[in-house]
């Protein structure tokens, strides 16, 4: 299954953590792309080629998505473009956009590493850096870092006032 990003901008103080849609975790991944390729013996499967992988509301898209598996569970999933983009509807109805050259999403860890040009957008609060790793169990996001070769680059816009 791919990623639920429930708040990206967790570690920020002046955004409250949103649930995402726990159902469409349950919905089946439908994938798309101009070519596959499987190797049962080394579980993989390779979707090249304008790749579009839904799940309920999720929708990713690349040039190239491999797919893990072991004991025909998903154990990983690797995306890979120019870039790879991502956009998904939360539980409160807010989107999130998400582009990186690479997306590495561990299943098992429940961390995605976002890698080349990441960027993160909920709301028009914006992150940039080419190093973004989120844990949807933990629901903690790191950026920058020894890894990284740029400063991390942070917009937040100001909350909306009614009177």
């Amino acid at each position: 299954m791919f990623p639920r990003l429930s708040n990206i901008f967790c570690l920020f103080i002046c955004l409250i953590p949103v649930a995402a849609n726990a159902l469409d975790r349950t919905q089946p991944i439908e994938l798309e792309a101009d070519k596959v390729e499987l190797d049962e013996q080394a579980g993989t499967s390779t979707y090249s080629g304008n790749v579009q992988l839904k799940q309920g509301n999720l929708l990713l898209q690349a040039e190239h998505v491999i797919v893990y598996l072991k004991n025909n569970d998903i154990t990983r999933m690797l995306a890979r473009g120019n870039p790879a983009r991502l956009n998904d509807q939360l539980e409160d109805d807010s989107l999130v956009e998400a582009a990186a050259t690479t997306m590495d999403y561990d299943v098992t860890k429940e961390e995605i590493l976002m890698t080349g040009e990441g960027m993160l957008n909920q709301n028009g609060n914006i992150l940039n850096n080419d190093r973004i790793l989120y844990n949807l169990g933990t629901g903690t996001l790191s950026a920058g870092g020894i890894d990284s070769e740029q400063r991390v680059k942070v917009i937040l816009q100001p909350a909306n006032k009614t009177k």
